[in-house]
């Protein structure tokens, strides 16, 4: 990966059991590959079941992670929005908190955008499947 700042976004609502994994998860994989500097920002819809405390926990430790909590439960869409808008990297990836995206291939991602020149790379589970 090359030289740039990466802001991962990931949006949250009752992810308690699944956000902290993640986190260090995100964190360790891209120290380990050397890739550019790093922030994780967890956009959290007032989660009834502590997510927001154990992201907060978690930047306390380590300052590349970031909560926006909101109140206003407002869903998906406007909780990616939000993470891109609080954003400081030169580039963003926007993933589920959950484990459903693999984060193994953020490199490869990023390593595409800049190879290419492109704005937007989108990846999918169901890439290479046939049908319909």
């Amino acid at each position: 990966m090359g030289e740039g700042h990466l802001s991962v976004v990931l949006a949250t609502y009752n992810e308690v059991e699944a956000i902290g994994p993640m986190i260090q998860q995100l964190l360790s994989q891209l120290d380990r590959e050397g890739g550019p500097s790093l922030e994780v920002i967890v956009v959290d819809d007032d989660s009834p079941d502590g997510t927001a405390d154990v992201v907060r926990q978690l930047s306390r430790q380590d300052p590349r992670v970031h909560l926006l909590l909101r109140c206003d439960r407002s869903g998906l869409a406007s909780a990616i929005r939000d993470g891109l808008l609080s954003a400081s990297g030169t580039l963003a990836v926007v993933m589920d908190a959950d484990g459903q995206h693999d984060s193994t291939i953020i490199p490869a991602a990023v390593a595409l955008l800049e190879r290419q020149g492109l704005d937007l790379v989108v990846g999918s589970r169901f890439m290479g499947m046939r049908g319909g």
